[in-house]
């Protein structure tokens, strides 16, 4: 878990950005899936960025790496789902934005198509 944390931390300070500048995130309403989410360090660091109404949801194959449920704050949750797999009805259309980092050197090339076609689904229309 400390070696995500660090990919992190060195990930931010690289870009020097958590989610791109030219991406708005201005919504009050805002909602964000992280997926791969492992520790949540990312999606944690977004929270602090953005108001306590936006909506944010970070999805792992397993919930092993989740920080515990009383040290993160309400905006944000966390769920098991399989990215390679469709999402539940209910998560289809309903997110902003939709952040995927570290995952791709553990993907074949078909399996990272999959994945793409499943993700596309998670963003709100247009």
């Amino acid at each position: 878990m400390h070696r995500l944390n660090e990919q992190h931390v060195f990930t931010t300070k690289t870009l020097g950005f958590l989610i791109h500048p030219n991406i708005p995130t201005t919504s009050p309403t805002l909602k964000v899936a992280d997926i791969g989410a492992g520790t949540g360090a990312w999606l944690l660091d977004v929270a602090k960025d953005l108001p306590t109404t936006c909506d944010l949801v970070g999805f792992d194959l397993t919930s092993s790496a989740f920080p515990p449920p009383d040290t993160y704050p309400s905006d944000v949750s966390f769920k098991i789902q399989d990215m390679y797999l469709p999402f539940p009805v209910s998560e289809i259309g309903t997110y902003d934005v939709v952040a995927v980092r570290f995952v791709s050197s553990a993907a074949t090339r078909a399996e990272r198509s999959r994945a793409i076609a499943n993700l596309k689904t998670l963003l709100k229309p247009g």
